[in-house]
């Protein structure tokens, strides 16, 4: 009796269970469900009011966007006014954007449109033009008195806005990946909110160097330094001045050896650039190459 109760026990319990299991997979399917249906609802009801708020890399539900080759610059994303090259909102639509890092312990931040700040207000305004629906013929250049005049459809046209991201470091790092959320909300006249993550990764085979190119001219040695990465970098250039001694034209920052000789400058290099500096040889019947230069990069540009 008691093996035949303790069997009704355990059956109960995944019958239990069981139901648990399939009511928990309902109610997860129903809310993803629902929420569909929510989105769908929502966007008829804004078309019906020829409400057009959209972006190929914003959407209701989060659109995923990926960047291997990403270049550590700017991100651009277009939000637009219409549904399709015939459908245009007829009238403004204000909205703001927030930009936000989606990592935790993390030193880096998301800028908006070259501002210091992670949240932009802004103001997609609509546009209108003259169009010849029966003929198709190019009637664009009338304004719109004369468009309806001649008996031309004066008619909203798409309007698009240009927006992009930057990812940096606030102690000054590379940035070598990020995962970042982009939301754009519109505040009027109607409301809707449009997401996009973004996963950027550095290709490392197009990460750039930092390179130095030395050349023998007739009175003087030139080197050249050389910036190919897409970013801005400080650089630090070190030499031994008992060969070469530097000319010290316009230099800001160096550091001197215990013989009060320049032995090294620090200096900032602006992405895919190059600068040159004069050198001049101690010994004139010596010769040097660019392994005679170490160039590292520097936290010390002033």
């Amino acid at each position: 009796m008691k093996n035949k109760s303790k069997t009704k026990q355990i059956t109960y319990t995944l019958v239990v269970t069981l139901v648990a299991l399939v009511g928990l997979l309902i109610i997860t399917r129903g809310i993803t469900y629902a929420k569909y249906v929510s989105n769908s609802v929502l966007n008829y009801y804004l078309n019906s009011k020829g409400f057009y708020f959209r972006s190929d890399s914003l959407d209701t539900e989060t659109k995923s966007n990926v960047d291997t080759s990403w270049d550590g610059g700017k991100v651009t994303f277009s939000i637009n006014n219409s549904s399709n090259k015939s459908l245009a909102t007829e009238y403004d639509i204000k909205y703001e954007i927030t930009c936000s890092i989606e990592e935790t312990d993390t030193t880096k931040v998301c800028y908006l449109n070259g501002t210091n700040s992670s949240k932009v207000t802004q103001t997609l305004s609509a546009d209108f033009a003259c169009k010849d629906i029966a003929n198709n013929t190019d009637v664009s250049s009338l304004d719109e008195t004369q468009c309806k005049k001649q008996g031309y459809t004066w008619t909203a046209i798409p309007s698009t806005s240009v927006n992009y991201f930057e990812v940096v470091d606030i102690n000054g790092k590379d940035v070598d990946t990020a995962n970042v959320i982009i939301t754009a909300t519109t505040t009027s006249p109607y409301k809707k909110t449009i997401k996009g993550k973004y996963t950027l990764n550095k290709d490392k085979s197009e990460l750039g160097t930092l390179s130095v190119k030395y050349e023998t001219k007739t009175h003087y040695e030139n080197v050249i330094v050389i910036n190919s990465y897409n970013e801005d970098k400080c650089v630090k250039l070190t030499w031994n001045s008992a060969d070469l001694l530097i000319d010290e034209s316009d230099l800001k920052q160096t550091i001197k050896d215990k013989n009060n000789y320049i032995n090294a400058v620090i200096f900032k290099l602006n992405k895919k650039d190059s600068t040159n500096f004069i050198f001049y040889k101690q010994d004139k019947s010596k010769t040097f190459s660019e392994s005679d230069f170490a160039l590292v990069e520097s936290t010390e540009c002033q």
